[in-house]
């Protein structure tokens, strides 16, 4: 009995509060769209050097966060977030409080949830928004938001079971790895690396990284803030853009097949409307507006409901 009490007491000690957990998924889940944010102003500033960024964003960002969430589980036995935040995964089944390491088939499916998920994830959003844009196929859109609802109740009632303490891991993709957070032990916190060459880059790397997600969220905090103490109605209005040739030369038809718009979408980057296959045919080949030239990638259209559709 003394015992059981003993590691109860310890389980509970080291249990993280729901506060950190939340903040450590919501630090995975801004540091795409930061990055996203950047990859788009690398493009804007140099199109012909970094344009490709913006149509193999998903897959570059596969793969840097696939080596960065390995090394992590490697070293810390926790994602970026989870050791961002002095956490660390242990099994579910034996947990030990001591042994950074997962055991290969966790460690294995963890990899998997952090990365391959979160891919398959944005690359079925994309598809759906392209079926909204269009119009069609909206028995798979219906379907998506469906089971968006059910995972979102799923990860609300997993938050509220974590809160009273009757599962151990507070996301399901946890329970599917068979892990949960823990406080890390005291003495994990010692370098895992000898001030030698490769391990010591490794280490000022990852730290540096640490700090890069801290100075993230810092962002855009600021920049919510900056949007709750500006109100649109105080700003003075603008003047109405100049019309330019190009926007009078193609008034009424598709910049790309000089027809009539079918199916009409804008590209926000530039305002100009286009036919619906006209425009992603050209956006999935040359990651830029056909008339401006400034990068874009699909995400950036707009379907136009207007009263002849």
């Amino acid at each position: 009995m003394a015992e059981r009490a003993a590691h109860l007491t310890a389980t509970s000690h080291t249990k993280p509060s729901i506060f950190e957990v939340v903040a450590q998924d919501s630090l995975t889940v801004t540091f795409h769209p930061a990055l996203k944010r950047v990859a788009m102003f690398l493009a804007s500033c140099n199109p012909e050097k970094y344009g490709w960024l913006i149509g193999w964003f998903e897959e570059v960002y596969f793969a840097f966060n696939t080596i960065l969430q390995y090394c992590y589980l490697k070293c810390h036995g926790a994602s970026f977030a989870e050791a961002f935040y002095g956490l660390q995964r242990v099994p579910l089944r034996g947990i030990s409080l001591h042994c950074p390491r997962l055991p290969p088939h966790e460690e294995a499916v963890s990899l998997l949830c952090l990365c391959v998920v979160p891919y398959l994830r944005t690359k079925l959003e994309d598809k759906v928004t392209q079926y909204q844009l269009q119009g069609t196929s909206e028995g798979w859109v219906r379907l998506h938001s469906v089971l968006h609802s059910v995972w979102e109740g799923c990860v609300l009632g997993n938050y509220l079971c974590y809160m009273n303490g009757s599962t151990a891991s507070h996301s399901p993709l946890l329970h599917l790895a068979g892990v949960t957070l823990q406080y890390t032990p005291e003495q994990t916190h010692e370098s895992k690396f000898p001030l030698l060459s490769a391990k010591f880059v490794g280490y000022l790397l990852m730290h540096t990284l640490e700090f890069g997600a801290f100075f993230l969220q810092f962002l855009q905090w600021w920049h919510s803030e900056d949007k709750l103490r500006t109100s649109l109605t105080a700003l003075p209005v603008p003047p109405p853009c100049k019309v330019s040739a190009e926007a009078r030369q193609y008034g009424r038809v598709c910049p790309i097949c000089l027809q009539n718009w079918k199916i009409e979408t804008v590209l926000s980057v530039s305002g100009f409307v286009f036919c619906y296959r006209c425009i992603v045919q050209y956006i999935r080949d040359n990651h830029c507006c056909p008339v401006t030239k400034y990068p874009a990638d699909v995400g950036d259209l707009i379907r136009i409901y207007s009263s002849h559709s």
